[in-house]
């Protein structure tokens, strides 16, 4: 088991409603999710996490690492990706209110 440290943006009362930088740390289980290759994606909620040589994918949307065995669908079909769709979608209404 790895612990990797992730951060997430979360909205806090005490920053008067602003997003802020927490630091969570996560316990991984390495088989599921490591890569021994960078991955590289288009998809801006695509992020590459760093640790002893080894990377993980994380989805910014739902705030989670991604399985090895679906890093391929962020690298070669993130334009179709349902999460990308509907948070670019709610990110259009939030700046519309």
């Amino acid at each position: 088991m790895l612990n990797l440290k992730i951060y997430t943006f979360a909205h806090k009362k005490i920053h008067g409603g602003k997003m802020s930088k927490e630091n969570k740390i996560k316990t991984v289980f390495e088989p599921i999710y490591m890569l021994s290759y960078k991955p590289s994606s288009g998809c801006e909620f695509f992020e590459v996490l760093e640790n002893n040589g080894n990377y993980y994918a994380r989805c910014k949307v739902i705030d989670s690492l991604i399985t090895k065995s679906k890093v391929n669908k962020c690298e070669n079909y993130w334009k179709d990706c349902p999460y990308r769709r509907l948070s670019l979608k709610s990110q259009r209404g939030i700046k519309e209110l």
